[in-house]
């Protein structure tokens, strides 16, 4: 992958960010029925096709509780999954790429975005993509806490929720876009 990939990459996840959370919450918020005309078909790694009934979502939808459920664990593992691939896309690039890179990923060299590349670590390592149980778990660091912006976790800090908002995502994404524009080759 080359350093335009990823740079595209990267600005992708904040589109589909934008536009998926805006897609399903506008959709079941102006009218939950409308998933009823649309039936979906998934193509299984075995090539097997599974068709998901559009009414039998629609049914499922009905009841509020359900829905809000639903609409949170889609929002929660939306915004853990890009956050957890974005940084991902960025340690592919840079493992691939010149050994300066790796050195900025990994903070052994100085550069302005060290805390940023400190807390994407440890949100990608905590962050867990499938549900809201999102517990702090300080193993493997050698420092005591990480700030980014205004936001800092500490290893006291082990055992709590960690939790980021849909604003507080699309800033971390835009400032990862900024640290490969910036300090990788």
């Amino acid at each position: 992958m080359d350093k335009t990939f990823l740079l595209n990459m990267l600005k992708q996840f904040i589109t589909d960010f934008y536009c998926n959370t805006y897609a399903v919450f506008s959709t079941f918020e102006s009218d939950p029925r409308v998933i009823e005309k649309k039936d979906v078909t998934f193509i299984m790694a075995n090539g097997k096709e599974v068709v998901l009934k559009g009414a039998d979502v629609a049914a499922i939808f009905e009841d509020a509780d359900t829905l809000r459920a639903v609409k949170s664990n889609f929002y929660s593992g939306y915004k853990n999954f890009i956050i957890a691939e974005s940084f991902e896309y960025i340690l592919s690039y840079c493992k691939a790429s010149s050994s300066s890179n790796k050195d900025k990923l990994y903070n052994n060299v100085s550069h302005p975005h060290k805390n940023l590349m400190d807390y994407a670590r440890v949100l990608r390592n905590n962050l867990n993509h499938f549900a809201n149980d999102n517990i702090i778990n300080w193993a493997g660091y050698t420092f005591e806490e990480v700030t980014w912006r205004d936001r800092t976790i500490r290893r006291g800090m082990t055992g709590n929720e960690i939790g980021v908002n849909f604003n507080e995502t699309i800033i971390l994404i835009q400032d990862l876009i900024v640290f490969v524009e910036t300090e990788l080759e």
